[in-house]
């Protein structure tokens, strides 16, 4: 038994006892306490007003423009290549994420390489003051004798 077929039998039992309780409803309010008359008068109404309300859905349900099982069938498959997607980006993701780490590496061997070169630029700058202070002709002599031989 499929859905439709559930909702149809629903409204009509639905239906059947709604008219059963307008139909026990004695005609003469004066017969009944007026609360009771109310309070039946109130229910009645709202389950009119479901029942109108399970007939749309049940008319939507058998509109042959609304093909269900086909919207069904297409939603699942639309989730299927959206789960495809998903992971295909996490993969992405963890490939990149490996890569970055990797580079953080690299990044961190180049400056740890940077500052052993300034530490060795600092002591070769603070070694050229000193042969400068000591010996300042035999510094530019060599200077000049480095230039000469390039020349050449």
């Amino acid at each position: 038994m499929s859905w439709v077929s559930i909702l149809e039998d629903a409204i009509e039992r639905f239906d059947d006892d709604l008219h059963r309780l307008q139909a026990d409803l004695p005609t003469n309010p004066e017969r009944v306490p007026i609360e009771q008359w109310r309070s039946v008068v109130s229910l009645l109404s709202r389950g009119e007003a479901l029942l109108a309300d399970a007939a749309k859905y049940l008319d939507l349900a058998t509109d042959p423009a609304v093909d269900l099982a086909h919207a069904l069938d297409a939603s699942v498959d639309e989730a299927r290549a959206l789960k495809r997607k998903v992971s295909e980006f996490q993969q992405t993701c963890l490939s990149l994420m490996a890569t970055l780490r990797a580079r953080e590496g690299e990044l961190k061997e180049i400056k740890n390489d940077l500052a052993a070169l300034r530490t060795e630029k600092n002591q070769l700058e603070a070694k050229l003051q000193e042969a400068m202070r000591a010996n300042p002709a035999g510094v530019y002599e060599a200077f000049s004798k480095g230039r000469n031989a390039k020349r050449k």
